[in-house]
């Protein structure tokens, strides 16, 4: 059974959904125009913040024309704030343009990242394409079932003084494989720039698979790959 809300819990969801609804075609806009300086999408961390300092959010372009977007609300896998986040999107507002979720859910279909059909997107200035990233595992724990793994952005040497490059790749990794599985077996990551051969790496959309892979091994050893 949920533990109800408190008073003053539900009025700052309140709060928080009056204030988006009556701004939504402003974050919109902000959004679609990839600048993450414009002060709407600034407003709207700092009135999720109220609500929790430790919830962030992303978006995702579910349709192009007329644009309709995808809000997530995230924890970055942190468990107690789970059925904060579920309460939060269960007091959204029905909004024509919006579809809003509850934590980050594993992808289950990958080929538009395959095929190279996913949106390019710009998170603080760091630009993005799912299908253009790749990984290597660095490190097995077979015992606690978690992954240490090195990404290769196509454009870090561009970006790489960018502060917000590791919150970047850490929200991709996050839509690929889902906050629960991000917080239980991904142990820790590195960034570092895609090498003009990249045939030896392994394409970041199949992570998801290597993180199943290793949750359903028995075997009781460390190694190292």
């Amino acid at each position: 059974m949920k533990k109800p809300l408190s008073p003053i819990q539900l009025l700052k969801i309140k709060s928080f959904w009056k204030w988006f609804a009556q701004n939504e075609m402003q974050i919109i806009k902000a959004y679609v125009s990839a600048t993450d300086e414009k002060s709407i999408l600034k407003t709207l961390d700092r009135k999720l913040a109220y609500v929790s300092k430790r919830i962030g959010f992303f978006f995702e372009v579910q349709n192009a024309n007329p644009v309709r977007l995808k809000l997530t609300i995230s924890s970055k896998g942190y468990s107690k704030l789970f059925p904060k986040i579920e309460a939060l999107v269960e007091h959204a507002p029905k909004l024509e343009l919006w579809l809003f979720e509850a934590l980050v859910k594993p992808h289950s279909d990958i080929n538009k990242f395959k095929l190279g059909l996913d949106y390019n997107i710009t998170y603080k200035g760091v630009p993005l394409k799912i299908s253009k990233l790749y990984f290597s595992i660095e490190e097995v724990n077979y015992i606690r079932k978690e992954l240490k793994i090195r990404v290769y952005l196509y454009n870090y040497d561009d970006c790489s003084d960018n502060p917000y490059v590791f919150e970047a790749i850490e929200l991709c990794i996050l839509d690929i494989i889902g906050e629960i599985y991000y917080r239980k077996n991904i142990a820790a990551f590195q960034v570092a720039q895609l090498p003009q051969n990249p045939k030896k790496l392994i394409p970041f959309y199949e992570l998801l698979e290597n993180v199943e892979y290793i949750r359903n091994i028995n075997k009781r050893t460390n190694k190292t790959i």
